[in-house]
């Protein structure tokens, strides 16, 4: 079963990152960025959003077919710089920025007078935001620990305590 929620997130993935890319890239357009710099721009979100993914799923298949026990390793300090947290990064602002596009997208449909200039702005400055908001955050709240205490019944019973641990 978690074979179907790992496909389910990487089509969400998938349809998200496209979605976000191609707005990004007609924004550059409208702001008359030349051809080239926006082809090189949407081969880098292309490998920042599936690159990593590609690479495990392609090392499954190779330890599969080669018939070992043990699958190629991508854990080293390297290779956590240079493809998995740059990974994790563009998916956490393409989740968080995606709505906000939508949203954008919807106000921009229901308004009579059309203004692209305007959406492509509030589009960039979505994106953008999380792009900056994300890694501040991280940096900003690492290591802090909240503790929550919720009192539940009148108190007639005996304390239970649940303790939830998440990154």
């Amino acid at each position: 079963m978690w074979f179907v929620y790992v496909l389910v997130g990487l089509a969400l993935l998938v349809a998200g990152g496209l979605y976000a890319r191609r707005r990004i890239t007609e924004a550059l357009r409208l702001f008359g960025v030349r051809e080239r710099p926006i082809r090189i721009f949407r081969w880098a979100i292309l490998w920042l959003l599936f690159g990593y993914p590609l690479l495990i799923i392609g090392s499954i298949i190779v330890t599969l077919v080669a018939g070992r026990e043990a699958l190629f390793r991508f854990d080293g300090l390297v290779t956590s710089i240079l493809l998995a947290m740059p990974f994790i990064w563009s998916v956490l602002v393409v989740v968080q920025a995606v709505p906000w596009l939508i949203a954008i997208d919807i106000v921009h449909l229901a308004t009579k007078r059309r203004h692209p200039r305007r959406r492509a702005i509030a589009g960039l400055v979505a994106i953008g935001a999380f792009a900056i908001y994300t890694p501040a955050r991280i940096l900003i709240e690492r290591g802090t620990v909240r503790v929550r205490t919720y009192q539940v019944g009148e108190g007639k019973l005996p304390p239970f305590r649940i303790g939830f641990v998440a990154d």
